[in-house]
Parts: C-alpha cells; sequence; structure tokens
C-alpha cells in the first residue's frame, strides 16, 4: 500500500495523545483504581509511546526532511517513555505514595498536551514558562519516587519548550 509522505513523517498530535494517556495512567494510580482499570492504562499508555516509535523508526530511513525531523524526536518519545516506567514502578510500590503529589504530576503531564499541541500549532511563538497549574508538589514531594517521577516530566518539559521534536522545521 502506498503511503504519502505527509503521512510519514512525525506526528506531534500522536505524541500528545501519548502523554494524554500517561496522564491517564498516572491519574488511576493516584486514585488508587481497580487493578483492571490501572492495567488498561497502563497498556493504552505504553502502546501509543510504542506507536510513536515504531513510526518514527520508520520514518528514518526516509530522505529529509522526514528522516531528519523523526531524528529530532527520539530523545522526546525516550523521555515519555521513562516517564511510563516511573510510573510503573510507582505502581508496583507497596507503601503509601503521596496522592496529591501524583495529581499534581498528572496535572503537568496534562499541561504538557497543551504544551505539546501549542508549540505544534504555533511553531514561530515563543512558549511561555509560567504553568496553567502549579505542581512543585510533585517536585518537592517527600517520596523520592515521586520526585523522580516530577523530573523525568520536567526533562521533557524542557526538552518541548526547547523545541526539540522540531527537525528542519523549527517546531514539535
Amino acid at each position: 500500500m502506498f503511503e504519502s509522505p505527509e503521512a510519514r513523517k512525525p506526528r506531534p498530535p500522536a505524541f500528545a495523545a501519548a502523554i494524554e494517556a500517561l496522564a491517564a495512567y498516572l491519574r488511576g494510580v493516584a486514585d488508587g483504581a481497580a487493578a483492571e482499570r490501572v492495567t488498561a492504562e497502563r497498556r493504552r499508555a505504553y502502546r501509543r509511546l510504542f506507536d510513536n516509535r515504531v513510526h518514527l523508526q520508520r520514518t528514518l530511513s526516509e530522505p529529509p526532511p522526514a528522516g531528519a525531523e523523526a531524528w529530532s524526536w527520539i530523545p522526546l518519545v525516550t523521555a515519555a517513555e521513562r516517564i511510563a516506567d516511573r510510573i510503573t514502578g510507582i505502581s508496583a510500590l507497596r507503601r503509601p505514595v503521596p496522592r496529591a503529589d501524583l495529581v499534581a504530576a498528572a496535572d503537568a503531564l496534562d499541561d504538557l498536551v497543551g504544551e505539546t499541541e501549542t508549540a505544534h500549532a504555533a511553531s514561530d511563538r515563543v512558549m511561555s514558562s509560567a504553568s496553567r497549574r502549579p505542581y512543585e508538589a510533585a517536585v518537592s514531594s517527600s517520596d523520592p519516587d515521586v520526585r523522580e517521577l516530577a523530573d523525568e516530566i520536567v526533562h521533557l518539559r524542557t526538552s518541548v519548550r526547547r523545541g526539540e521534536g522540531s527537525g528542519s522545521r523549527g517546531r514539535i
């Protein structure tokens, strides 16, 4: 089947959907949802990340600008995969984790979805450094696992703001 060049290039909406799935997964963990729901959310999040990675790997062999743009997306997808792994680690803990801190981290992921979509839609505008919601609770959590999760989210957010994933066109 023939694929158009447009279909082969990296897809920011697909990446935003993967981040949205991570936020839903983290909210399920934070809410102490039933194991079936958390499992379903985890699978959905990892599946979206996997689909993003496979699409990028296929695009790498394409001539510029598609291949170059795909290379620029790899660090973003890798950072999102590390976030998924941190959430999975937290969900497997056998000790209580501060719910408010997890909710704050999920809020940060929700904000990141908006920033990713905004960065793609407005490639020439500089991203605002102000968050819509404070999530410092996650960054300064008393729980080391939540702090590591928050650090990964901050790293991804910083990468999005710097314009990684921009490839040759200067946008995410």
